[in-house]
């Protein structure tokens, strides 16, 4: 673009053979650039950068005068090039004059002779006023950038406000009117063409939110501080209550006084949910860290309660002169604490495998009144210790049912352990059923401590227990009701609990869908028959736990089995090489050659005829499948009951027959 100082010679247009040098010579010997051109189509190549055109009237002859005037009426709207004509007839200056304005705008006539001083003047006039011009140019190109920017600047705004999902508002103070975007009026539940007021605005922010507003805006406005807050409004459009983030600033006039407040807006919610959604998750994991904190506690308690009495009877069993009463008391106190035990940490595994999916249902037709036995048969030991009374009511005509028997016994003896629990000795529990419409009611109501209402909610979750201060209510893990339900749910049924509050008794009451009537299976309830006193066999006891490996030993012994005890895999196999055991019970948590690889081995060694019985402290499916894989006839988990195992030895074929197939 061609500059202010640029444009600030002459152009000579004369012909060459008259003054057009002289005058050259002239303007440049008083600091005037000069150039001279020979007429119109020269002119082309050099009228932008022209200060000033100097014409004789020789120069205006002929076809020059069309083409040259053509030239000048293409300067854009902003140029005037000044025109100095010289002319030698004064009768001809109006033609001239008009010739010249109708195609330039800005003309000057000397007529000859001239001095010197005269042309000069008029000269450095001309070029005087073709640089205001250029400044005007100037000025009218920067306008026109600052313009250009503006757009751009608000269409990058505009594209930011829409890729960041904005709402943009401006309100003048002075005047109260307001602009707002489309996406703003979209935010307040508004068409895009409604009316922009701030009382549209203000009538949609949540009532119990509006102080807080104002008094956010009011500090942001006195402390001249931007304003960045959160408010709940409700649209205008379907009344759905939203989060609106609100970001604005007060524009003020040189006095102070404030006349705009302008901002953005963004609608919250999602980011609102999410963080109510979060601390209801953080408040569960707290609750969950205090239950599990609580569950250790009492586990410990538990655990060492069944201890104490086992540890207190093996001290009894140490004395020299024993009476056979006291050798009683004392068996029956470690039988019944360790079975205890075992109940707790059979809870406790069956709730883990629920948990993680794993807990598979053995269905098959069973009837009702043999489930109900099952399940008292179990709890009726605490019954008994706390003299209170069981009814059981059971309705007439109730189809055979299509479940695991084991597991829906396992249901209720834990509803009636907890009713005994919670209810103080003496008192009255109830077992009822009741065949329903496709649904089988079971229902263990008791006159027990009840529950209060804001406890009803959490008692299925983990670890959850009612809190009372009776003496005679009993702890617990807090386990048995969320595998009652994991267990309920695992049959496809319900379970709920309702209670009138503290002192009012509660009742616990679950639905079965029942299938079509199938007739039980004979081979549900089998009759057994009287032991046959075991045969003498050679059994091969492998355990690193030294003390578990010799009591187990003594057992069998005392049972009139010849027994052999190693206490890892290779002293195991090195000893069956001579014995040649009928039965081997292997530890699966042997180190070095643990009680997998020893199997292996030992059915490599020993061949088909001797029976391998697994004994471990996992007892999941898995753990089934993964021994019988290594070569085991039999898993037993531990604490293993001497009965099943004596039951099991009893069935072991002789060396010469098949090997046993007992997967229990």
């Amino acid at each position: 673009m061609v500059s202010t100082n640029d444009a600030q010679r002459v152009l000579i247009v004369a012909p060459a053979e008259g003054d057009a040098a002289a005058l050259a010579t002239l303007l440049r010997q008083h600091g005037i650039g000069a150039e001279i051109c020979a007429g119109a189509p020269a002119l082309r190549a050099h009228l932008e950068t022209t200060g000033a055109l100097l014409l004789t009237e020789e120069a205006l002859e002929g076809e020059n005068v069309t083409a040259l005037f053509a030239q000048l009426g293409r300067q854009p709207p902003w140029s005037e090039v000044p025109l100095i004509i010289l002319t030698r007839a004064a009768g001809r200056a109006d033609w001239l004059l008009d010739l010249a304005a109708s195609a330039a705008g800005s003309v000057t006539l000397l007529e000859r002779p001239l001095r010197a001083a005269t042309l000069l003047r008029s000269v450095q006039v001309a070029l005087h006023s073709r640089r205001r011009q250029y400044q005007v140019r100037d000025l009218l190109l920067a306008q026109r950038e600052r313009e250009l920017a503006l757009r751009a600047s608000e269409e990058r705004l505009r594209l930011a406000l829409e890729g960041a999902d904005l709402g943009s508002w401006d309100i003048d103070l002075r005047s109260g009117t307001a602009v707002w975007n489309a996406r703003h009026a979209e935010l307040l539940g508004y068409p895009a063409d409604a009316p922009a007021t701030p009382d549209l605005w203000r009538d949609r922010i949540e009532p119990e939110d509006r102080p807080m507003v104002t008094a956010a805006i009011d500090r942001a406005r006195e402390e001249r501080t931007s304003l960045a807050i959160e408010h709940r409004l409700r649209r205008a459009d379907n009344g759905e209550l939203r989060w609106l983030a609100l970001f604005g600033r007060f524009h003020y006039d040189p006095n102070g006084v404030a006349v705009r407040f302008s901002g953005v807006t963004r609608d919250v919610t999602q980011r609102k949910q999410l963080e109510s959604e979060r601390e209801g998750y953080l408040a569960a994991l707290q609750e969950a860290d205090r239950r599990k904190d609580t569950f250790l506690a009492t586990l410990s308690h538990e655990l060492r309660n069944p201890l104490a009495p086992i540890r207190n009877a093996a001290e009894v069993l140490t004395a020299p002169q024993l009476e056979p009463a006291q050798l009683e008391w004392a068996r029956s106190v470690i039988q019944r604490q360790v079975a205890h035990m075992a109940w707790l940490l059979d809870d406790l595994l069956d709730l883990a495998r629920i948990t993680r999916g794993k807990l598979q249902l053995r269905r098959q037709a069973c009837s009702l009144r043999s489930v109900v036995d099952a399940a008292v048969e179990t709890t009726r030991p605490f019954l008994q210790k706390k003299n209170q009374h069981l009814a059981l009511q059971l309705g007439d005509e109730i189809p055979a049912l299509d479940a695991d028997p084991l597991r829906l016994a396992q249901v209720l003896s834990n509803l009636l352990t907890n009713a005994v629990k919670y209810t103080e000795p003496g008192g009255q529990i109830e077992l009822s059923a009741q065949a329903e419409p496709g649904w089988l009611r079971i229902s263990v109501k008791d006159n027990g401590i009840g529950i209060p209402a804001e406890k009803l909610g959490d008692l299925f979750t983990m670890f959850a227990q009612i809190p009372s201060s009776k003496r005679w209510s009993e702890g617990g893990l807090g386990i048995g009701l969320a595998l009652a339900k994991g267990l309920m749910e695992l049959h496809g049924g319900t379970i709920e609990a309702r209670s009138g509050g503290l002192g009012q008794g509660s009742e616990f009451t679950v639905r079965l869908p029942l299938k079509a009537p199938v007739a039980p299976r004979r081979s549900a309830v089998r009759i057994k028959a009287p032991a046959a006193p075991p045969q003498r066999r050679r059994v091969l006891i492998a355990d690193d736990n030294q003390d578990a490996a010799e009591s187990l030993a003594m057992l069998l012994a005392v049972d009139g089995f010849e027994v052999r005890t190693a206490y890892n895999g290779e002293d195991a196999l090195a000893l069956a090489r001579g014995f040649r055991p009928e039965v081997a019970l292997l530890d699966i948590g042997m180190p070095a050659l643990d009680g997998y690889a020893t199997a292996q081995a030992m059915r490599r060694q020993e061949g088909e005829q001797v029976c391998l019985i697994a004994l471990t402290g996992w007892g999941q499916e898995e753990d089934k499948r993964r021994a019988f894989a290594a070569g085991f006839s039999a898993h037993l988990t531990k604490p293993v009951d001497p009965a099943r195992l004596r039951d099991l030895l009893s069935e072991v074929p002789r060396r010469s027959g098949p090997a046993l197939d007992a997967r229990g």
